[in-house]
């Protein structure tokens, strides 16, 4: 495995030299294009990688000592395919995840854009929830997603979508998807119930499903004066601009205790002269017992982030997201937890599983970032250091530190 690494880092790193100079004036990360004799066909070949190295704090509460843990690994490698066939109007896009103790294949998609506000794409790509979580894990302001993308998502999941892309002022999809995705994003109420999430994406060990059941997601985004909302990030450090924007999910025949059956999005992008400011907030409802006319608000969640770009090579950031349970959805997780326990051949083994649920009460994250842009998202260097806070139902909490330091090659 050290030998594995150790070669997919030169790899990597190998062709971060190959990228041309001209990248560390752009904010998103170059690719080799190759382009057919028919003039129309072509291939984008790319390649991202992202060492982190972690420090972590775990408070394991008055009595008993901190744990640390101080790991450097890869997050990230994930090589890409995208192009046109045929016709300039349908492409394709696949890309997949190989670090070491990874294999899963990610997004495979085809889109046919008829027009310039109207597209169709089929396949598995990320669900249209917002257009901060659609953006690439590259352009992230600071190392990587907020707590709130693992409780409310969006995450991948097959299906059919209709869209305009990225249109310059107003954005628009919808999406009918199967319901099913392998994420750990988006798993906000098994995170409370203890409900096991299936792993549908991994291509060695992946776990047979058969629990279609339809969803719906829906987003739009209006912007004013051109604001780039590929990043939080101002590269441009122009005027004033903004872009505020809603978005949907909802299942209609979720998994009891473990997929909410309806979360709703609101966001809010604005830049000026190389500040930036994002804005999100979230909630979730589930089926209470399992029956569709009793649907109660399960969780709500918050995330703001923001930065300076002081230096075109040299921005601060800082963030805060917090999710919260109500107490409704804390009895419900601690009774169906109980019967969980009781109905089980192996009382100890559902113990383990279900031990903990109902018991979350909120979860916040404070962290302040450092980055510095060698060529723009291509190249960059992103430090963070972060305090996290678990509060439980008896209003008891913990308080963790972590601090991360991530390298980031892509083209």
């Amino acid at each position: 495995m050290r030998w594995f690494t150790l070669i997919l880092a030169a790899v990597v790193f190998l062709g971060a030299a190959a990228i041309p100079a001209t990248a560390a004036d752009s904010p998103r990360p170059p690719k080799f294009n190759v382009v057919g004799n028919d003039g129309v066909s072509s291939l984008k070949i790319g390649l991202s990688a992202q060492m982190l190295y972690e420090y972590y704090q775990k408070d394991m509460g008055d009595d008993a000592h901190s744990v640390y843990t101080s790991t450097l690994f890869f997050k990230r490698i994930r090589p890409s395919l995208a192009g046109t066939l045929v016709d300039p109007r349908l492409s394709f896009k696949f890309q997949a995840d190989v670090a070491p103790g990874k294999l899963d294949l990610l997004d495979y998609y085809v889109n046919f854009k008829a027009h310039e506000w109207f597209a169709v794409q089929a396949g598995q790509y990320k669900i249209p929830f917002t257009r901060y979580r659609l953006n690439s894990y590259k352009n992230l302001q600071l190392v990587d997603w907020p707590l709130t993308a693992k409780y409310f998502g969006g995450e991948r999941q097959m299906g059919l979508q209709f869209h305009n892309s990225n249109h310059r002022f107003f954005e628009y999809q919808a999406a009918l998807l199967t319901g099913m995705y392998g994420d750990k994003n988006g798993t906000g109420l098994s995170k409370v119930t203890g409900e096991a999430v299936l792993n549908t994406w991994n291509m060695v060990e992946s776990q047979a499903v058969n629990e279609f059941h339809p969803a719906v997601a829906a987003r739009v985004l209006g912007k004013i004066f051109e604001i780039d909302t590929s990043t939080v990030t101002d590269f441009a450090k122009k005027g004033p601009r903004l872009a505020v924007g809603a978005g949907s999910i909802y299942d209609a025949n979720p998994v009891v205790m473990r997929d909410f059956s309806f979360r709703p999005a609101a966001e809010l992008f604005f830049k000026a002269y190389g500040a930036s400011v994002y804005g999100a907030y979230f909630a979730g409802f589930y089926e209470q017992n399992g029956e569709a006319d009793k649907r109660e608000l399960g969780m709500t969640g918050m995330h703001v982030e923001g930065g300076y770009l002081a230096l075109p090579w040299l921005e601060v950031a800082g963030r805060y997201a917090r999710v919260d349970v109500t107490d409704t959805l804390q009895d419900d997780a601690a009774e169906y937890a109980a019967a969980q326990i009781a109905a089980a051949d192996d009382p100890d083994a559902a113990g383990l599983q279900y031990g903990k649920a109902g018991s979350m009460g909120s979860e916040s994250e404070a962290a302040v970032g450092l980055n510095f842009y060698l060529r723009g998202h291509a190249i960059k260097l992103a430090n963070e250091a972060a305090w996290l806070t678990h509060v439980d139902k008896d209003d008891e909490s913990l308080q963790d530190f972590r601090f991360r330091s991530m390298m980031q090659v892509a083209f």
